[in-house]
């Protein structure tokens, strides 16, 4: 497990302008993390679907129907189970259900250190 690879988790809808404020955001704290050295993969929604850039590869975890936040946490929550290679991980989530427990649990169990916003 590399030591410097992050995953930054966060169930925003890039293509609402209302979240622009909160998107810049995120890009900014994924690129302060890349300059201190980290590589980072990031999970995002898009056009009703969860995606996460791997590697610079956009990959669709699939579609969130109508559950938005709630459905791309749980699409989030099976990769993370799936590839448990992140050392460490960001969490940008704005509720406790039972998906962020999941996640929370499933990266304790893989020893890696993680941060809630």
């Amino acid at each position: 497990m590399d030591e410097r690879k992050l995953l930054y988790i966060t169930s925003w809808d890039f293509t609402h302008p209302e979240a622009d404020g909160v998107c810049k955001k995120i890009i900014g704290q994924i690129k302060a993390f890349r300059k201190a050295g980290f590589y980072v993969d990031y999970t995002f929604i898009r056009n009703g679907n969860t995606y996460i850039l791997r590697d610079d590869k956009e990959i669709c975890l699939g579609s969130n129907h109508h559950l938005s936040q709630y459905g791309a946490l749980r699409l989030i929550s099976i990769y993370v189970k799936k590839h448990n290679d992140y050392r460490n991980v960001y969490i940008r989530y704005s509720s406790s259900d039972v998906f962020f427990v999941k996640i929370v649990k499933t990266l304790h169990e893989n020893k890696a250190v993680s941060i809630v916003e």
